[in-house]
């Protein structure tokens, strides 16, 4: 009798889950996601205080489990000078862990895929901003992000750089941890007009791909794009594998020990073929509310020649950065003449062949080398970036 209960509880437990799982597809086949459109914008638009609106169809889709949203937008904010799409993707897939979810009631994202998606961030005449509210979309994050903080340069001219709202860490209650397995961006675009300035920069055709993202912890991405500058001729290729942290308040960045290649083309009227220079470097960190940017062991080879140089100022119309490089081989006509680069000495004889170290600055529309007035600092080519580690969070 009793080995007769034990086996009619072990039917029980085999047959339950199983039943439970049926019920569960039949549910999702029979259920019409498109009814919960208007609760999903009501939701999207009170976290962001923006107006989203899903123009495309919602579906789920099962083995894997994956909840499928179609084209959407995201309206300027209410109060922004101009009107308008502020965000626009063609779809995006979230796959979701239907252990946690059937059995747990957890809903747990294991990737992200983004097709398509359009960002523009913009700045008018009055140097008002639609971004400067970012940091209420961690709203839509399952945990915050930690702060960045700022590097110790070994630059003797020192412009620090800090990135972080430190005070968004103190307040905020830690929320559950949470993984991402994978992030992917497919075709995406970011554009950034500044009325102010009068200048735009497009970053086209991006690609994105992240791999292990997890709170407080930097991850791994592998990204191409195009890169153009209404102030400048050159149009950029990237193609860069990396590690990324992104600052509490979504608007600074650091990059670190990357690597990959760049191919810079030149307009038709220039009759110049395509030039590719390797890159790889330590940190690269930009914030875009202040325009600054700091760089350090950026090493750049092509041409013939390298080049290693340690470097801080802020971005724009036109560019204010100043620091130091070590050269090898590096022909400054050539450079110049390839690369667009407003290099003041190029013309000069003196300067068509450069090796050692320097001074140098990029200031509005040219740059100039300096030579030390002191014995400098050694900088070889292989020298490792003096930057201090990221502290990890508690």
């Amino acid at each position: 009798m009793v080995k007769k209960s034990v086996k009619m509880l072990v039917l029980l437990l085999a047959i339950v889950p199983m039943l439970i799982f049926l019920a569960f597809v039949g549910a999702v086949h029979y259920i019409d996601f498109n009814g919960y459109k208007p609760q999903i914008e009501r939701e999207v638009t009170q976290l962001t205080g923006r107006a989203f609106k899903i123009e495309g169809a919602i579906d789920v889709s099962l083995f894997p489990l994956v909840f499928s949203v179609g084209s959407s937008t995201l309206a300027q904010p209410a109060n922004f000078s101009q009107t308008g799409v502020q965000a626009r993707f063609q779809s995006l897939e979230i796959e979701l862990d239907a252990w946690s979810l059937l059995w747990q009631r957890q809903l747990q994202v294991r990737s992200i895929e983004l097709i398509e998606p359009v960002l523009k961030l913009m700045k008018d005449a009055q140097g008002r901003d639609n971004w400067s509210d970012f940091s209420a979309l961690r709203a839509l994050l399952p945990s915050h992000i930690a702060p960045l903080e700022s590097v110790q340069s070994s630059l003797p001219i020192t412009m620090p750089l800090s990135l972080g709202v430190a005070a968004y860490a103190e307040t905020e209650a830690p929320i559950r941890s949470w993984r991402l397995d994978s992030l992917v961006l497919s075709k995406g675009q970011i554009q950034l007009q500044d009325e102010s300035e009068n200048y735009h920069v497009g970053l086209e055709n991006w690609n994105l791909f992240a791999l292990n993202l997890q709170p407080d912890q930097p991850f791994e991405i592998r990204t191409d794009f195009l890169y153009q500058h209404s102030e400048s001729p050159r149009t950029v290729a990237a193609r860069v594998t990396s590690n990324l942290d992104v600052a509490t308040n979504l608007l600074s960045y650091r990059l670190s020990d990357w690597q990959g290649v760049l191919t810079v083309s030149l307009p038709q009227a220039h009759d110049l073929p395509p030039v590719h220079i390797t890159t790889r470097g330590s940190v690269l960190k930009f914030d875009l509310p202040s325009q600054r940017l700091q760089v350090e062991a950026l090493r750049l080879e092509g041409l013939n020649g390298k080049i290693q140089t340690h470097f801080t100022g802020r971005f724009g119309a036109h560019f204010d950065w100043q620091g130091e490089l070590n050269a090898s081989q590096l022909n400054l006509p050539l450079w110049a003449k390839h690369l667009a680069l407003p290099i003041a000495q190029s013309a000069d004889p003196k300067w068509q062949e450069v090796n050692g170290d320097y001074r140098w600055r990029w200031v509005n529309d040219q740059i100039e080398l300096l030579s030390y007035t002191e014995t400098p600092q050694r900088l070889p080519i292989d020298a490792a970036s003096t930057e201090k580690p990221l502290p990890q969070s508690p």
